[in-house]
């Protein structure tokens, strides 16, 4: 099984939400999924220091940050 995560930012500032992603991530791939997570790169008033609209491998998943606009 193929399992998409699309989340709004997995910034540390953010706390609990952001670290819930990884966990559900780690937890899919335990059962057999293969898991994509996409989410911007905010991270409060600064920017994650992370590549942009291209895959990294984690352990066991891949993420892809995308540019977050801010609206000002």
């Amino acid at each position: 099984m193929r399992v998409l995560i699309v989340a709004a930012a997995l910034g540390p500032v953010y706390g609990g939400p952001s670290k819930t992603v990884f966990e559900l991530a780690k937890a899919l791939v335990k059962e057999g999924a293969s898991v994509d997570i996409v989410a911007t790169h905010a991270n409060g008033a600064a920017d994650l220091d992370v590549p942009l609209m291209s895959w990294i491998s984690e352990l066991d998943y891949r993420v892809q940050y995308f540019p977050y606009l801010k609206m000002e």
